[in-house]
């Protein structure tokens, strides 16, 4: 299982290599909710810490047994960073009694609803998903799906390096059906499934294009995935914009920044629509996530992904999938939005500078505005 390598004792290598010691005892210990079987020993990660002479990190670590946890991640970006424990199950209460730092880092335990990509659910997410027009355009961060597919959002219009054609970004989950989808589906934008009276009619913008696989299994045997991406050929050029949301909204920004804990953002998206929040933290260990599709049921393995918290209520539920992340401001893409948790307070994204790499590609901005 890929780890992330901590030398010296800067922070936040500090804080790394506390957030690997506790994932490997959660997983050493059967303590993921999701994949409760062991993964690794005990004795693996008490060499792992002495070989970087911190054996008294792994030791105070030792109170931790028994939590249900889904992940592991660091306050990457921050001066002093902490390292935050997501955990499933247990009494507020409970969480209370355990250390608040280890090794002189802080540690906190939030407790947190299943994080999961449930694409299955978007339709009772929401009586009114969004289908957004700009001069009769569809806006991005409007519903779509791919023929046979489940409902998502349309994040951003993309080019890409050395093709002439428009494509609109989105979640494999979304546009590929976890892989199940053949090339050259057509998508609809809104969804079929989300045509409404009084709304948007559902509208064919485009075909399944370029895909970038996801892969299950265990991640002793699968390398975890770093995206959740799929690429839709244009087919209506005159029928999409690069707009996000309503009249009110912005357009899609071609800059684009690194997440950092703290960064505030915000997103357009299908069910919750624009909602704000604050980047939260960077989980660069592989984590299980339960997906929920029509032809696809079981965990996919992710890593250096980053968690987005809501300011207040929800920032995504069950489609808002393929959502773009922007900072405050609108100025600059941060991440693609592909998973949220139960209660919606939380999401998890891609980095969109490692998205526009994977795909080779760039933000399109002015297109129909």
């Amino acid at each position: 299982m890929a780890v992330a390598e901590t030398l010296g004792d800067r922070p936040v290598n500090k804080a790394k290599l506390v957030a690997q010691l506790l994932m490997k005892r959660f997983l050493a210990q059967g303590n993921l909710s999701v994949v409760p079987q062991r993964i690794g020993s005990p004795d693996d990660a008490m060499q792992f810490a002495a070989s970087r002479q911190k054996k008294e990190i792994w030791d105070e670590t030792a109170p931790f047994t028994g939590l249900a946890v889904q992940a592991v991640g660091i306050e990457e970006g921050k001066d002093n960073p902490g390292v935050v424990v997501y955990v499933v199950k247990g009494s507020t209460r409970d969480l209370k009694r355990f250390p608040k730092t280890i090794d002189g880092v802080p540690v906190q335990l939030l407790k947190i609803g299943l994080v999961s990509l449930r694409p299955d659910q978007a339709g009772k997410a929401t009586r009114e998903p969004n289908a957004f027009l700009h001069d009769d355009r569809i806006a991005c961060g409007s519903s779509c799906a791919s023929g046979g597919g489940d409902a998502g959002t349309f994040g951003a219009l993309v080019k890409r390096h050395g093709d002439e054609n428009l494509y609109m970004l989105s979640n494999n989950h979304v546009l590929a059906g976890c892989n199940h989808i053949p090339p050259g589906m057509p998508i609809m934008a809104p969804a079929s499934d989300d045509a409404r009276p009084n709304a948007p009619h559902p509208r064919s913008i485009g075909e399944l294009g370029l895909t970038l696989p996801l892969q299950s299994g265990d991640p002793r045997h699968v390398d975890p995935c770093e995206h959740d991406l799929a690429l839709g050929r244009i087919l209506d050029l005159d029928g999409v914009t690069s707009w996000q949301g309503d009249d009110e909204g912005y357009d899609t920004p071609k800059e684009i920044v690194d997440p950092k804990a703290g960064m505030a953002v915000k997103k357009t998206g299908r069910t919750t629509g624009v909602t704000t929040g604050l980047v939260h933290t960077l989980v660069f260990d592989p984590i299980p996530i339960p997906c929920n599709a029509k032809a696809f049921k079981g965990n996919v393995w992710f890593q250096n992904v980053w968690y987005v918290r809501a300011d207040d209520g929800h920032f995504a539920l069950p489609g808002d999938s393929g959502s773009l992340v922007v900072t405050a401001d609108g100025k600059a893409a941060v991440g693609v939005l592909f998973s949220s948790s139960s209660s919606g307070t939380l999401g998890l994204m891609i980095p969109i500078r490692h998205v526009l790499k994977q795909l080779k590609a760039e933000l399109v901005s002015g297109h129909g505005v």
